[in-house]
């Protein structure tokens, strides 16, 4: 279970978990999260939410060391 400075995350949304980890503002735009899959091109605004988001949970990872889990 996710927990961070002894607060339990598992049930807060990712600008939360992201806020309260990184100390970032950062907006998950759920209509770009959920877009048509079977687009065989992305558009910009959806690599950059790929890449934000796969970037946060990088460093939330990292910082909370999750290998030791």
């Amino acid at each position: 279970m996710l927990r961070y400075d002894g607060r339990r995350l598992h049930t807060e949304s990712r600008e939360t978990i992201v806020r309260e980890c990184l100390g970032l503002d950062v907006d998950f735009n759920e209509w770009v999260g959920r877009s048509e899959r079977e687009e065989c091109d992305l558009h910009d605004h959806q690599v950059l939410y790929a890449t934000v988001d796969a970037y946060c949970s990088f460093l939330i990872g990292k910082n909370l060391r999750a290998w030791e889990l």
